[in-house]
């Protein structure tokens, strides 16, 4: 297992699913690591979004039934304070580690085109640091 942060496995999550858009190019060895990533990847990013909405319940304005108040357009009702806090807690958690599988492959196993450049699919370059071994 390899420790990263948490906002480094949302761009991982994106990563792969940019990947995964291409499976016919995608050698063998290749799919065989996404997939090995791709399950423990998508947990943290739930894990992750649940911990995000409770910190934005927890601090949001609420209505007269205690109930949070969201806005369809902007989100969470939150006082000038909250806003604040919500966002350092947000922070924090995005810098938090979590361990993900340490299977990698070689830069030779990855094809030379895959049909898009770099700064089409900037989540890969993370990824991609993490996924290749040289």
């Amino acid at each position: 297992m390899r420790k990263v942060k948490n906002s480094e496995v949302l761009a991982m999550n994106l990563a792969i699913g940019e990947f995964e858009r291409l499976n016919e190019k995608i050698p063998f060895k290749l799919g065989y690591a996404l997939s090995k990533h791709r399950d423990a990847i998508q947990k943290h990013c739930v894990d992750f979004e649940k911990t995000r909405v409770a910190i934005c319940e927890e601090y949001a304005d609420k209505d007269e039934t205690g109930k949070a108040i969201i806005h369809p357009d902007s989100g969470y009702k939150l006082s000038e304070d909250n806003f604040k806090t919500v966002n350092e807690k947000v922070i924090d958690l995005l810098n938090e580690e979590v361990e993900v599988p340490d299977y990698q492959v070689s830069v030779n196993d990855l094809p030379n085109d895959f049909g898009f450049s770099p700064a089409e699919f900037p989540n890969n370059a993370v990824f991609m640091r993490y996924l290749c071994r040289d």
